[in-house]
């Protein structure tokens, strides 16, 4: 039996919930089961305990907003998931969760399976809230509004993740998974 091949997202390894969490999954996934890689940004304190894990570190993915940098970020991520192919591809973190996502997508397209492949993110939390300046605010969530549409699952860590995002027209009552 082929093993699912998963690709893991992330910004950036840094001490953090969302690292740990992505971390552990990609280490503990059953391995009789599924075939799993990492892509995330390089320089967090975390980067060590990846030793275990395959992992892509793309330089390019930091958490600053930089479109040079992320469009060729983009470019790199799709790139990998298009040598890799994998036909699950898990986002963690609003940056790489943005990235990651339209990478997928593309990937998606261009694979000739992509009704087979399923974009997932997980939001850990935002990047908005309600003491931000209102143009930044309605920017974050109008891009997270369009990068919804190409997504499959949303998950969410607490129904209140879920509540804001569908306060804020993020996605589907339908995408919305909590765990």
């Amino acid at each position: 039996m082929d093993r699912i091949k998963v690709a893991h997202i992330i910004t950036k390894l840094e001490l953090g919930g969302a690292q740990e969490n992505t971390l552990y999954t990609c280490g503990n996934l059953d391995k009789k089961k599924f075939n799993v890689f990492l892509i995330a940004g390089p320089g967090g304190i975390l980067d060590k305990q990846t030793q275990n894990i395959r992992t892509y570190f793309v330089k390019e993915l930091i958490r600053e907003i930089c479109p040079l940098w992320d469009a060729i970020a983009i470019f790199k991520i799709y790139k990998i998931l298009k040598k890799e192919q994998p036909l699950i591809i898990h986002t963690h973190s609003s940056k790489a969760g943005i990235l990651g996502r339209w990478a997928a997508y593309f990937y998606r397209l261009a694979s000739g399976v992509a009704n087979k492949i399923k974009i997932i993110h997980t939001f850990h939390g935002f990047g908005f809230h309600d003491f931000q300046n209102f143009l930044v605010k309605s920017v974050y969530v109008n891009v997270e509004r369009i990068t919804a549409k190409i997504t499959d699952i949303l998950i969410a860590v607490a129904h209140d993740n879920i509540n804001k995002g569908l306060k804020n027209k993020i996605g589907k009552k339908e995408q919305y998974l909590v765990i």
